[in-house]
C-alpha cells in the first residue's frame, strides 16, 4: 500500500503595518511555495496602540495581545501532520511566531524579517549556527538598537544579514538598491529554507 505523502506548511505572522502583501512576506510566501511548501496559513491581526517603538512594556502587551490572536488562528491547524513547517514573520510578528513556536514545541524553520529586541526573549541559545533561525535587518532601522540586536543574534547563534542603509523595510531611499535587498533576501532565504549546499558561517 503506497503511503500518502504529507505536505509541508507555511505559516505568516505579518507586522502591524507590514501586511503580507507587502514585498518580503509577499515574495518569501511564493519562494516557498516554489520549493514544496504547499499550504498556507497566516495571522491576520490589527492593533491600534500607538507609541509602541523603543517601549518595552507597550510591546510587551502588543505581542501578547497579537499572541492571542495568532492562537485563536492557529487552533484548527494541525501541525503534527506535515512534514515539514516554515514560519514567516515581520517586525513584531517574530516575537509573536517564536513564542508560538516556543508554546507549542513547533519544530520549524523560522525566517525573521526585521525582528525586535523583544523576540529573542523567545529564543532559546543554541549550541551552534546550524539552528532554526534566519534574520535580516537594515542598519537604519529606528525599531531597534543594532549593537544589542547584533549581541543577541550572536549569543543565540542566529544567522544575522543586515543592510546598510536600510530601514525597518529593509528600503533605502534608492528603488533599484532596494530591488537588488529584496533579491539578495529571497536568495538567502532559499538557501536556508532549502539549502542546496553545505554554507560555511
Amino acid at each position: 500500500m503506497e503511503m500518502k505523502k504529507m505536505k509541508n506548511l507555511v505559516v505568516c505572522f505579518p507586522g502591524i503595518g507590514y501586511h503580507s502583501d507587502k514585498p518580503l512576506l509577499y515574495f518569501a510566501r511564493k519562494l516557498a511555495k516554489e520549493i514544496g511548501y504547499e499550504d498556507y496559513v497566516e495571522v491576520s491581526y490589527s492593533y491600534e496602540k500607538a507609541g509602541l517603538q523603543k517601549n518595552k512594556e507597550l510591546m510587551d502587551e502588543a505581542i501578547d495581545c497579537l499572541y492571542e490572536v495568532a492562537e485563536d488562528a492557529l487552533k484548527e491547524v494541525e501541525f503534527h501532520q506535515y512534514e515539514k513547517i516554515l514560519f514567516l514573520s515581520k517586525s513584531v510578528g517574530t516575537a509573536v511566531a517564536c513564542k508560538y513556536a516556543n508554546e507549542h514545541k513547533i519544530s520549524c524553520k523560522q525566517v525573521l524579517f526585521t525582528p525586535l529586541e523583544e523576540t529573542f526573549q523567545y529564543i532559546k541559545k543554541q549550541k551552534s549556527f546550524e539552528n532554526p533561525y534566519i534574520a535580516f535587518t537594515g542598519s537604519n532601522d529606528p525599531w531597534v538598537e543594532e549593537e544589542i540586536l547584533e549581541f543577541l543574534s550572536k549569543e543565540r547563534k542566529i544567522l544575522l544579514y543586515k543592510y546598510d542603509g536600510a530601514n525597518h523595510s529593509l528600503e533605502t531611499p534608492n528603488t533599484l538598491m532596494n530591488l537588488e535587498i529584496l533579491r539578495e533576501v529571497m536568495e538567502k532565504t532559499k538557501e536556508f529554507v532549502h539549502p542546496t549546499k553545505n554554507i560555511t558561517w
